[in-house]
Protein backbone atom coordinates (compact mmCIF):
# COMPACT_ATOMS: atom_id res chain seq x y z
CA UNK A 1 0.00 0.00 0.00
CA UNK A 2 2.99 2.53 0.43
CA UNK A 3 3.36 3.10 -3.07
CA UNK A 4 -0.28 4.05 -3.21
CA UNK A 5 -0.45 6.09 -0.49
CA UNK A 6 2.39 8.01 -1.60
CA UNK A 7 0.89 8.42 -5.07
CA UNK A 8 -2.47 9.45 -3.51
CA UNK A 9 -0.57 12.05 -1.25
CA UNK A 10 1.54 13.67 -4.16
CA UNK A 11 -2.19 14.09 -5.97
CA UNK A 12 -3.51 15.59 -3.08
CA UNK A 13 -0.51 17.95 -2.37
CA UNK A 14 -1.06 19.21 -5.92
CA UNK A 15 -4.75 19.96 -5.25
CA UNK A 16 -3.73 21.58 -1.97
CA UNK A 17 -0.80 23.59 -3.33
CA UNK A 18 -3.06 24.57 -6.64
CA UNK A 19 -6.09 25.34 -4.83
CA UNK A 20 -5.22 26.93 -1.24
CA UNK A 21 -3.50 29.70 -1.02
CA UNK A 22 -3.94 29.49 3.10
CA UNK A 23 -1.74 26.30 2.92
CA UNK A 24 2.13 27.08 1.34
CA UNK A 25 3.02 24.08 3.14
CA UNK A 26 1.83 20.31 2.13
CA UNK A 27 4.94 17.81 2.03
CA UNK A 28 5.35 13.96 2.96
CA UNK A 29 8.39 12.67 5.12
CA UNK A 30 8.98 8.82 4.91
CA UNK A 31 10.61 7.99 8.29
CA UNK A 32 14.18 7.02 7.40
CA UNK A 33 14.46 4.32 10.76
CA UNK A 34 10.67 2.88 9.84
CA UNK A 35 9.93 2.77 6.04
CA UNK A 36 6.28 2.26 6.61
CA UNK A 37 5.97 5.13 9.08
CA UNK A 38 5.06 8.80 7.62
CA UNK A 39 5.31 12.38 8.97
CA UNK A 40 3.02 15.02 7.32
CA UNK A 41 3.95 18.47 7.28
CA UNK A 42 1.56 21.27 7.10
CA UNK A 43 1.34 25.12 7.73
CA UNK A 44 -1.96 27.04 7.30
CA UNK A 45 -1.96 30.60 7.43
CA UNK A 46 -4.79 30.60 10.06
CA UNK A 47 -7.69 28.38 11.24
CA UNK A 48 -9.81 29.30 8.68
CA UNK A 49 -7.46 27.82 6.35
CA UNK A 50 -7.16 24.96 7.90
CA UNK A 51 -11.47 24.39 8.08
CA UNK A 52 -11.23 25.39 3.79
CA UNK A 53 -8.94 22.60 3.33
CA UNK A 54 -11.12 20.11 5.54
CA UNK A 55 -13.93 20.29 3.59
CA UNK A 56 -12.54 19.97 -0.03
CA UNK A 57 -13.83 17.26 -1.50
CA UNK A 58 -10.19 15.79 -2.69
CA UNK A 59 -9.13 16.31 1.05
CA UNK A 60 -12.58 13.91 2.16
CA UNK A 61 -11.39 11.72 -0.56
CA UNK A 62 -7.88 11.49 0.39
CA UNK A 63 -8.23 11.05 3.99
CA UNK A 64 -10.81 7.84 3.79
CA UNK A 65 -7.98 5.88 1.83
CA UNK A 66 -5.58 7.40 4.16
CA UNK A 67 -7.14 5.81 7.19
CA UNK A 68 -7.69 2.66 5.12
CA UNK A 69 -3.83 2.55 5.06
CA UNK A 70 -3.35 2.80 8.47
CA UNK A 71 -2.49 -0.33 10.46
CA UNK A 72 -5.11 -1.51 13.05
CA UNK A 73 -8.83 -2.40 13.55
CA UNK A 74 -10.44 0.89 13.41
CA UNK A 75 -12.40 0.48 9.96
CA UNK A 76 -14.96 -1.62 12.12
CA UNK A 77 -15.43 1.54 14.33
CA UNK A 78 -15.68 3.84 11.89
CA UNK A 79 -18.11 1.80 10.15
CA UNK A 80 -20.16 1.29 13.09
CA UNK A 81 -20.11 4.90 13.98
CA UNK A 82 -20.41 5.65 9.97
CA UNK A 83 -17.73 8.23 10.35
CA UNK A 84 -16.18 9.84 7.62
CA UNK A 85 -13.93 12.75 6.25
CA UNK A 86 -11.66 14.57 9.42
CA UNK A 87 -14.41 12.40 11.99
CA UNK A 88 -12.50 9.71 10.86
CA UNK A 89 -9.20 10.55 12.48
CA UNK A 90 -11.01 10.14 16.08
CA UNK A 91 -11.30 6.45 15.60
CA UNK A 92 -7.49 5.93 14.39
CA UNK A 93 -5.13 4.71 17.43
CA UNK A 94 -1.96 4.09 15.29
CA UNK A 95 -2.08 8.19 14.44
CA UNK A 96 -0.17 10.73 16.30
CA UNK A 97 -0.59 14.63 15.80
CA UNK A 98 1.61 16.88 17.01
CA UNK A 99 1.19 20.98 16.74
CA UNK A 100 4.07 23.05 16.23
CA UNK A 101 3.75 26.58 16.51
CA UNK A 102 6.35 29.59 15.48
CA UNK A 103 5.83 33.46 15.83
Amino acid sequence: MAEHYERTFRELRAQVLQNEPGCPVFELCRDLAEPYVYHILEAYTDVEAIKAHMDTEYYKAAIEFFVECIEGDHMQEIQRRGLSGPAMLSAVKNIKFERFESL
